[in-house]
């Protein structure tokens, strides 16, 4: 997992994406003092946890989840890193490469994103009342929950084109 890690890192040092990125962000926070700085620390923040999955057909498909600290602190910016992380591909030795999946590994349980259903530790405990996994059942996360999905916009009113709160005169 170190290895991987490496190569990722080393990767992400050689994008010029990345560098201006960190550059940018950490310079607003008054955060380093060169642009090489502020590249260091912004990856030294990344971290590799190997969750243990199984797919639908019950086959072992282990997942790598890349976590690290954000640099960014409005949630616009810190999307267009994180796609920028997501679209890359990670050259490892021996001809293999690490890429993103849209893939939703989470537990139906637990609601954690860090362990697959089938590994979730709340079922085995001796007094557990919630349902229990069948022998080879295959269960698929819900998927994520999205607060702003379908919502509809208000309708602009008179008193809004004249520039007065609802309710108010």
């Amino acid at each position: 997992m170190k290895n991987v890690l490496e190569a990722i890192i080393t990767h992400l040092l050689g994008d010029s994406f990345i560098t201006r990125e960190t550059n940018k962000a950490l310079a607003e926070m008054g955060v380093g003092n060169s642009v090489e700085e502020r590249r260091i620390i912004a990856l030294s923040t990344l971290s590799l946890t190997l969750i243990p999955h199984k797919d639908e057909r019950g086959e072992n498909v282990p997942v790598w989840q890349l976590a690290g600290r954000p640099i960014h602190k409005n949630h616009k910016d810190h999307r267009m890193w994180l796609k920028a992380i997501r679209r890359t591909t990670f050259e490892l030795s021996n001809m293999r490469s690490l890429l993103s999946m849209a893939e939703v590994v989470g537990c139906v349980w637990c609601k954690a994103e860090t362990h697959s259903s089938e590994y979730c530790p709340f079922p085995k405990l001796k007094d557990w009342k919630g349902p229990t996994l069948d022998a080879g059942e295959f269960m698929r996360p819900e998927p994520p929950y999205k607060p702003d999905t379908n919502k509809r916009e208000a309708k602009v009113t008179k008193s809004d084109k004249k520039g007065k709160e609802n309710g108010k005169k």
